[in-house]
């Protein structure tokens, strides 16, 4: 092996291009078969021997390239004085050498020669490829010197082979030419441009936004076997709009880019311009996956920065776009469909020499291109594989002529290592550059750099880390008033293209984020989410960090903006980074069941969930139940989207999913459970063997919730789980659960925001003025002061009493018959819930009413031990009364 380039990350010998390229098109076979008929012919008629007939066929094949023909012909007379003197020679003269014999001595002699031309000509002349001065095939010239050996005929052997060659070459070319008139794949005459052409459009926008507008609609491409191949009509037609193309930008005569439209419209392709100085040649209305094209007219023989699959490399796309704006390179090509996605591949653009992104390379990127590549997986890059945080250049030959190396590693933060050498993954791309071919395979910070930087560039200005001046619950509960109602019709249901486009470029890398290392202040300038923010913007959404000053946390929200002028209402969704249980918080239908979005995010911040996802619209806005994310018709949302790729991406680990849904019961009974709690697989609380879901109900218990789990009792009947595009996703999972809490009318009162409650007016009337405060954080503070609050029993009863009624005279009755107390209806800031401080001193710590608890009846004698314990404890379970 050493005498070969195998390698063991590329299995690869001399002549694989050799034996690849044979069976590369129609006209082969019409060579090989027109100079076999010529060479049995002449072999009857005037007894010709060539030493078979394929010998004039192989050789017809290579009237392409004069200079293999010559290196055959020297090689057969080099191999044959060789061997004749050998024969000559004491050692073989005493020996019958023929048949076996004689072949085996041709051939090592052959061999010998190669040999030594491959230890001399790159000494002689480096930059050349050793294997053009090679004898075609293997026996070839081996088996035509051993004829004109046996014959003694060299002279008129080899006229005779070559003269056959090149008949059958000719006769072959115009019997090709004829079918490819007849069939359609060449026009009949060159289609005459018309004299007038409408001048170039101009794009509005720049480049950036122009091409990641386009990003989405090349995500059609990814859904299996939608990838038509152009044929080869089409890509003679692209081929010759880009010769004409090259022509014009080096003479500027109007007439050859007139000619190039003309061409482009015959493959459904338009030329446009952007930002006056750019070129962009892309698809006109249809979306065959067939490559966006860019060419810089202040350097249109600069540097080619190939993308070949950006929909499979993460970033490369972004990386691309920006390399060639900040480098200034002359040209930018750019794939347009998955490589993987026909089973055939011959979507695979690296594979399949017959598209338009290798006839755009052969135009404009030979010997001068770079190659934008980022690792799926370690395999890709052989056996250096473990070598992940490495960004590589790979070298054939030479460096590409406008490639600015310092420039380069100046854009990346890791020190990029060259390798002289092709890379590893072959690719038809590399095989045609004699040199100056350079693949970039960016490491993952890498590409995230690049990344960033686009995005800076392309975003004018970004608020990477939004400041709260209250807690992120109290935001959420905010964005709860935007929602639109039934009956407006607002929604835009997601295509499949921006649904792949969002698990791709957004919500599969914000999971590798979010599970990182980086949980703190560092999390919220993490050069990723300006990255993801630039991928969102594309379809109206938004990504950025929020720190909670509440619980000191840091989260990331995708949603859409409050200026975005039109809507899609696809949801809100907030990830919990860094520390975080395996919780998933659903709430698919915020405004239909009433207060569930309040207990929703209750629920988050009390289990440490690390998602919570809410639906963007009220389920019946849109006719068909569009809009409903539990319709099992209408799998298709981003809310869905979100649980499938959480729960897909944490892959073996344990997940529970927690949709919070509301209920009324169907009948009237005074034992209401506060929860009904249902499982997608059916289980009861005493059949259940998931960890998750016993310490689920474990935390429950603590919180003294009422529940009661789904068993097909009267009450419970109909509140099952499964059936829902959610629950169905579960089949295609390991080690996930899903329950359903439906909670009761009188729960979710206790749940409900009451800045706008009626109550508020009776305060009023009685010169009660409400104070917004975060109440909590004021009990908290009073604590210090050593001063508490004793309610006298008739006064504690009185205020129960009113909580149960809220009659207003009562009310009336309890300010005047206690003077000596101060009463202060407070808004919590944070849960947007009501309660009434009383105090006797204005330094001292208040007793509190909840004046919408739970139950009446709830005793606070369970709150805990120490005064801070029993605050946060009636703040958590909705309890009448904090008493001291």
């Amino acid at each position: 092996m050493t005498l070969t380039n195998f390698t063991i990350g590329h299995i690869a010998y001399m002549y694989s291009d050799v034996a690849a390229s044979l069976a590369a098109s129609p006209k082969s076979y019409i060579i090989l078969l027109i100079a076999g008929f010529i060479a049995s012919r002449m072999n009857l008629r005037y007894g010709l021997d060539y030493s078979g007939i394929l010998i004039p066929a192989l050789l017809g094949l290579l009237w392409y390239e004069p200079v293999r023909i010559l290196s055959t012909v020297t090689e057969a007379f080099v191999t044959l004085f060789i061997s004749s003197w050998l024969l000559r020679t004491p050692l073989f003269s005493g020996l019958t050498m023929e048949g076996p014999r004689k072949v085996l001595l041709f051939f090592n002699v052959a061999y010998f020669y190669r040999l030594c031309l491959g230890y001399i000509l790159p000494h002689v002349a480096p930059g050349i490829t050793i294997s053009d001065y090679y004898g075609f095939a293997y026996l070839l010239s081996s088996l035509i010197a051993i004829k004109m050996h046996s014959k003694q005929i060299p002279i008129r052997l080899t006229r005779s082979v070559l003269q056959t060659a090149l008949l059958a070459a000719i006769g072959a070319n115009f019997l090709g030419l004829w079918l490819a008139m007849v069939f359609g794949s060449l026009p009949l005459a060159t289609p005459r441009p018309p004299r007038v052409t409408a001048p170039l459009k101009l794009v509005k926008g720049d480049l950036q936004h122009t091409l990641l507008n386009e990003k989405v609609d090349m995500y059609q491409k990814l859904i299996p076997e939608t990838y038509s191949p152009p044929t080869p009509a089409q890509l003679n037609y692209f081929r010759s709009a880009m010769e004409q193309l090259k022509k014009y930008l080096q003479t500027g005569q109007p007439e050859l880019l007139e000619e190039v439209q003309s061409l482009l419209e015959q493959v459904h392709y338009t030329i446009e311009t952007i930002e006056s100085k750019f070129l962009w040649i892309h698809e006109d209305g249809q979306n065959q996956g067939w490559g966006h094209f860019i060419i810089n007219l202040n350097n249109p023989e600069g540097l080619l920065i190939s993308v070949p699959a950006p929909l499979d490399e993460w970033s490369t796309m972004e990386a691309g776009i920006e390399l060639f704006s900040t480098l200034d390179c002359g040209a930018l090509a750019i794939s347009s469909t998955g490589r993987f996605v026909n089973k055939d591949r011959s979507s695979d653009i690296l594979a399949n020499p017959y598209t338009f992104f290798h006839v755009f390379h052969q135009n404009f990127g030979r010997g001068n291109t770079l190659q934008i590549r980022c690792p799926i997986d370690s395999s890709q890059l052989g056996s250096r594989s473990g070598e992940q945080q490495t960004t590589f250049l790979w070298i054939k030959m030479q460096l590409p002529k406008d490639l600015p190396l310092k420039k380069l590693q100046e854009l990346v933060e890791t020190e990029i290592q060259l390798v002289w050498q092709p890379g590893p993954p072959p690719n038809v791309q590399q095989k045609i550059s004699r040199g100056g071919f350079a693949e970039l395979w960016l490491s993952k910070k890498d590409a995230n750099t690049l990344r960033a930087k686009f995005a800076t560039r392309t975003l004018a200005s970004y608020q990477q880390t939004m400041a709260l001046t209250n807690s992120l619950a109290a935001w959420l509960l905010e964005q709860k008033r935007n929602l639109p109602k039934r009956g407006t019709g607002l929604y835009q249901a997601p295509t499949p293209a921006q649904l792949l486009y969002i698990d791709k470029e957004v919500l599969t890398p914000l999971m590798d984020l979010v599970s990182g290392k980086e949980f703190g202040a560092e999390l919220l300038h993490n050069q990723m989410l300006v990255a993801l923010n630039l991928s969102a913007n594309v379809i109206g959404y938004r990504v950025f960090s929020i720190w909670d000053l509440q619980t000191q946390s840091p989260y990331i929200v995708v949603t859409e903006p409050d200026e975005s002028p039109v809507k899609k209402y696809w949801g809100t969704y907030v990830f919990r980074a860094g520390k975080r249980q395996p919780y998933i918080i659903e709430v698919p239908r915020p405004l239909f069941e009433m207060n569930t979005l309040e207990f929703g995010v209750f629920l988050m911040q009390e289990l440490e969930a690390e998602n919570l996802s809410i639906a963007g619209i009220h389920n019946p806005a849109n006719p068909a139940g569009m809009a409903d994310v539990l319709n099992p018709l209408n799998p298709s949302t981003l809310f869905n989207l979100v649980h499938q790729v959480q729960l897909r991406e944490s892959k073996s680990t344990p997940k529970l999913v927690i949709q919070c849904r509301g209920y009324s019961p169907q009948i009237v009974t005074t034992n209401i459970p506060e929860i009904l709690i249902s499982s997608a697989t059916g289980t009861s609380e005493e059949q259940t063997d998931s960890a998750l879901i016993q310490k689920f109900l474990h935390h429950f218990n603590l919180l003294k919730f009422d529940y009661k789990f789904v068993d097909g009792s009267l009450i419970s009947a109909g509140y099952e789980a499964y059936g829902t595009p959610q629950a169905l996703y579960l089949n295609q999972t390991i080690n996930k659960d899903l329950l359903t809490l439906w909670l009761s009318p009188f729960f979710r009162e206790a749940f409900r925001p009451q800045e706008n409650y009626p109550i508020l007016v009776q305060f009023r009337n009685i010169d009660l003025n409400p104070i917004e405060c975060d109440v909590e954080r004021l009990l908290l503070d009073r604590l210090t002061q050593g001063l508490k609050t004793k309610l006298p029993r008739e006064l504690r009863e009185k205020l129960l009493q009113y909580v149960a009624t809220m009659d207003i005279t009562l009310l009336t009755q309890i300010v005047s018959n206690w003077p000596s107390y101060s009463f202060t209806p407070a808004l919590d800031t944070q849960t947007r819930q009501l309660y009434l401080l009383i105090s006797h001193n204005h330094h001292a710590l208040p007793a509190v009413i909840n004046l919408r608890p739970r139950y009446i009846d709830i005793q606070e004698t369970t709150l805990g031990t120490t005064e801070a314990e029993k605050i946060k404890n009636f703040l958590k379970l909705r309890t009448p009364v904090l008493d001291w």
